[in-house]
């Protein structure tokens, strides 16, 4: 079953997640402050988004 996932913070432990949840199937949105980190995400999960999630206007906009 498909199913869709939000993984905040891309860095070492939550790119592998959102990786291995992408490479599952899954629909995944994975969030970073930091834009170097959202562009290695191209292609690796379904929507990299560049935002501060600490922001709840950021996490409404999505």
């Amino acid at each position: 079953m498909k199913k869709q996932v939000a993984v905040i913070g891309i860095g070492r432990f939550g790119r592998s997640v959102a990786s291995a949840l992408y490479n599952l199937g899954h629909d995944v949105l994975a969030i970073d402050k930091i834009e170097e980190r959202v562009q290695d995400m191209l292609g690796k999960v379904t929507y990299p988004v560049s935002g501060d999630a600490t922001n709840e206007l950021t996490l409404k906009e999505l």
